[in-house]
């Protein structure tokens, strides 16, 4: 794949935030007035470079068939909801981070309270406090 221009980054991240919230992908339309293009054509030419670098695909004249692939699309473990994937794939673009680290730490910080909470119960310990 190849590497992004700062036009082709703020478009790529515009859109995995967008499809983080939304049930569907953006229109052409919303892409150019939520990143300030004078027209959908600009957002169309910046998609179709997106495509060819391996970002996403989508379907000349198909109303929000974008879907995020490649480096846009990260791996997630299996069976992780449509959503919440989605949710994932925006803050680790906007944060960074790589989704698998994300999920191991999420999945370890919940085995250890958990672990927390199993002790505590078995103690007869009713709450918790944390400085």
């Amino acid at each position: 794949m190849m590497g992004l221009t700062a036009r082709q980054r703020e478009t790529l991240d515009w859109i995995t935030r967008y499809m983080a919230t939304h049930t569907h992908a953006p229109s052409l339309r919303e892409i150019a007035a939520g990143l300030g293009m004078a027209t959908p054509k600009q957002a169309q030419a910046v998609l179709q470079r997106l495509e060819d670098r391996g970002h996403l695909t989508w379907r000349r004249g198909a109303a929000r068939s974008i879907v995020l692939t490649g480096a846009a699309s990260p791996p997630v473990p299996a069976g992780l909801p449509a959503d919440l994937q989605a949710r994932l794939a925006a803050y680790c673009a906007s944060a960074g981070l790589a989704p698998a680290d994300v999920v191991a730490r999420a999945v370890s910080d919940h085995l250890q309270a958990a672990h927390i909470r199993t002790v505590c119960a078995a103690a007869g310990v009713t709450a918790v406090v944390s400085s």
